[in-house]
């Protein structure tokens, strides 16, 4: 999966549209948020470090020049309790639960959802344990001050964007199929179509010379 195709996935699984995907995309590879060079066949893959950059921006950010500096910001938040022992998977930080969660393309991890509030430095990630338990990682800030003393604006309201086990499941396989036609080009688009076609005419002639 390359930058663009992960646009179009984010596209048809958020409410975020193809213009604002395509310009955060942009600002997130300014400052290397996001893999540069290559297009088409010699595009960069998307790593699951990148891809949960990605996520993060399409869930807090409103304009896309805001998007390195909310990103960086929200990527480096702990668990809500301050004890880094109790995040998800081990993770300390909310960036790296969420590419822990993008790299588990079994998953195995047992998550259902993922929540993060846009007026409000707050994020949950919701799964069932194996004996069927549900359990809830926060990461962020709970009061007031804590956010403020953070460096983060913050509302009385409660917007959250939501992404279910579904639509998540589906990108860390994506990630996972590095460099297969199906990963790389069955994303649904008439582009992604054609251009799966021709990899595998490319790839039939090749093996028979």
């Amino acid at each position: 999966m390359n930058p663009k195709q992960l646009e179009r996935y984010l596209e048809n699984h958020t409410p975020r549209s193809a213009a604002m995907l395509d310009h955060t995309a942009r600002a997130l590879r300014g400052v290397n948020l996001l893999p540069t060079g290559g297009k088409g066949f010699g595009a960069v893959d998307v790593t699951p470090e990148h891809a949960a950059s990605m996520l993060l921006a399409v869930a807090i950010v409103e304009r896309p020049a805001e998007a390195p500096l909310k990103v960086v910001q929200w990527a480096g938040v702990g668990p809500v309790s301050g004890d880094p022992h109790d995040g998800f998977c081990g993770a300390e930080t909310l960036a790296e639960a969420l590419a822990v969660m993008l790299a588990d393309p079994e998953w195995t991890s047992g998550v259902t959802s993922v929540r993060i509030c846009r007026t409000w430095p707050l994020a949950e990630i919701h799964r069932k344990t194996p004996y069927g338990q549900p359990e809830v990682f926060t990461y962020g800030y709970n009061s007031f001050d804590r956010a403020a003393a953070a460096g983060f604006r913050t509302s009385t309201g409660r917007d959250w964007f939501e992404m279910s086990s579904g639509g998540l499941a589906q990108l860390a396989l994506n990630l996972s199929q590095t460099g297969e036609p199906k990963a790389a080009w069955r994303d649904g688009s008439p582009e992604g179509e054609a251009a799966a076609a021709a990899f595998a005419d490319h790839a039939k002639k090749t093996s028979k010379e």
